[in-house]
């Protein structure tokens, strides 16, 4: 079994946006203000009506609208009311909308509505940054916003749709809506050209399509994000299409001077959306020339995606934010895309030289810009890549990885049997599916995870397939090291363990006590620990002598799992003792400060 450890000895519901845009003739040529009041709406179940104000001194125009919610007020000048009609919604589940309102050289605002359904959960405000708290531990992804924590997964698509608005907010910045009908499609051989009408302005962007060597028409067809690293011709011998969608033309990536060109922002200036988000918009538009053009001989209900590296991280991207892909999968897709924020920051903590969410911010555009904010701050956010990832359930993803240390192959694995508790407690395990072979190169695609590709093209994009698809495999050996990461499980309680090859893992029916980490340490270090049941707990940190020199924790605690620093800068270099006990329960664990 490797461990991060032996690596170290190696040395080695969508949320629908709409968009209103402001400018125009009389705009002022100082510097724009724009604020809107509330920015956030929260309404019942059943038809309302309501309004909000645009303060600014500039014209503005609304640009489209969504069936359930719409606006009475298209246009306007300086301070305006608009009047807003928010239809009937007959699910059960709540459906929110975030209006995007922006002026040339001003702050883009939002205005979300969040409506109830008749289960009667509606989302709460999204936190501010400062009003976020850390949590070592992946987020729960079970859990709504308001505390509650989910019954059943007759929830999740309501807690999906929390998690995309979440996503959106912190990391990848907002996906503008647009009209279905803004978008055309034309077909020339084998060449899909893809045009987008919005608020006056025009983009068109072609993509090629390779037709398969078999199969019938209309077929299905894998689009690849920016390219396709997978055996293309395993692909056209079981009757799929490639679609090479030209990511680098809808927003440019180079490097960090990138940001805010390409042809995503030629139509939508100014917006949050970082590159990868841009894609998903492109993303979508292509879908909706397909549906659009059936000269083209492509099933839009058979479409997946796929891409590796940067359009890895696009790949998992447009399946989180489109429903529409029935098959998503990333290629060695790293930080930014399959592996976890926090993990990968364990791991360069213990001197493993990966890449951190403090390193991607400052390489390239692929996030909204604020996202920096939680460059030295990642367990502040309140979900991780795993959740991500879990927007796709309960579509089928199959994640491919490689051993490479930059791309967090300890970190990716962890993240994404995290990731597979979500399948699980929907009873589909097997649309979830990662594998990940031994050191290759870099998005070379080696024949060890042909079959499983092979697997799930078959059985979810073709249709034909009856391999299994119960992947989850490492084969250079990491460990899912659950009890580090994760104290929670799906809502019916009936799973305690779902991954690495049918091993037991930790929840909380066990007394834990962690390595500290980081060990060595100086001045600081982390002690996790975990108790099933409730009760008086001390942690007591003796020295060599079997001296007292810090009691951490000793008083009564609730069943859970716990956190607790340990700051050592009065203390001398040397080893040190740490003693968990509760009850009948007692563990020691040793650690070596240096200084």
């Amino acid at each position: 079994m490797k461990t991060l450890f032996s690596v170290c000895r190696r040395a080695f519901a969508p949320v629908v946006v709409l968009a209103l845009f402001i400018g125009g003739a009389n705009a002022q040529t100082s510097t724009p203000t724009l604020s809107v009041s509330p920015a956030k709406i929260s309404l019942a179940a059943a038809k309302s009506t309501g309004d909000f104000q645009i303060v600014t001194k500039t014209s503005w125009k609304e640009s489209s609208s969504q069936s359930w919610l719409t606006v009475t007020k298209d246009s306007g000048s300086g301070i305006a009311t608009v009047f807003f009609t928010a239809g009937q919604n007959k699910d059960s589940l709540s459906r929110s909308a975030v209006m995007t309102v922006i002026a040339a050289g001003a702050d883009t605002q939002f205005v979300t509505f969040t409506q109830v359904g008749t289960k009667g959960y509606i989302m709460p405000p999204v936190p501010s940054y400062s009003s976020l708290t850390s949590d070592t531990l992946f987020p729960d992804p079970f859990v709504f916003l308001d505390g509650s924590r989910m019954n059943d997964m007759s929830l999740w698509p309501s807690r999906r749709a929390e998690i995309s608005v979440l996503a959106q907010e912190y990391e990848y910045g907002y996906k503008p809506f647009t009209p279905y009908s803004a978008t055309t499609g034309s077909d020339s051989g084998n060449t899909l050209t893809v045009t987008v009408t919005d608020s006056g302005k025009t983009i068109s962007f072609a993509c090629t399509i390779t037709y398969p060597s078999t199969g019938t028409a209309p077929y299905p067809a894998i689009i690849g994000c920016g390219i396709s690293s997978l055996n293309n011709a395993a692909l056209s011998n079981m009757g799929v299409a490639l679609i090479i969608f030209p990511s680098d033309q809808i927003a440019q990536e180079n490097d960090a001077s990138s940001r805010g060109i390409g042809k995503f922002y030629d139509l939508y200036s100014g917006q949050s959306a970082g590159a990868l988000m841009a894609w998903a918009w492109g993303m979508d538009r292509l879908i909706d020339a397909i549906e659009k053009t059936p000269a083209a001989n492509i099933d839009p209900k058979r479409l997946g995606v796929t891409g590796c590296s940067r359009w890895g991280k696009g790949a998992l991207a447009c399946g989180a934010f489109d429903a529409r892909l029935v098959l998503t999968i990333p290629e060695e897709s790293g930080s930014g895309g399959a592996a976890s924020w926090r993990a990968s920051d364990y791991m360069f903590a213990n001197r493993l030289t990966t890449q951190t969410l403090n390193e991607i911010t400052g390489e390239n555009v692929w996030f909204r810009q604020s996202f920096s904010q939680f460059n030295q701050t990642a367990t502040k956010l309140p979900y991780d890549q795993h959740s991500v990832i879990d927007l796709i359930a309960p579509r089928a993803c199959l994640i491919i990885e490689n051993d490479i240390l930059w791309l967090g192959p300890y970190s990716t694995w962890n993240c994404a049997n995290a990731a597979q508790l979500v399948w699980a407690g929907l009873n589909i395990p097997d649309k979830m599916g990662y594998t990940e072979s031994v050191t290759h190169n870099h998005c070379s695609f080696p024949s060890s995870e042909q079959s499983a590709v092979d697997a799930f093209v078959k059985k979810f994009l073709v249709g034909n397939g009856t391999d299994d698809t119960n992947v989850m495999t490492s084969d250079p050996g990491y460990s899912y090291d659950q009890s580090k990461w994760v104290n929670w499980f799906p809502p019916d309680g009936s799973l305690t363990s779902v991954g690495e090859r049918g091993q037991q893992s930790l929840l909380l029916k066990d007394f834990y006590l962690e390595q500290n980490y980081p060990n060595p340490f100086n001045p600081t270090t982390v002690i996790n620990y975990q108790t099933p049941k409730d009760g008086h707990v001390s942690l007591i940190v003796y020295d060599a002598l079997g001296r007292v020199v810090r009691t951490l924790v000793d008083e009564y605690k609730r069943s859970g799992r716990y956190s607790v620093e340990f700051e050592a800068s009065s203390l001398s270099t040397g080893t040190y003792f740490y003693s968990l006990k509760e009850g009948d329960f007692k563990s020691v664990k040793k650690m070596t400060l240096i200084k």
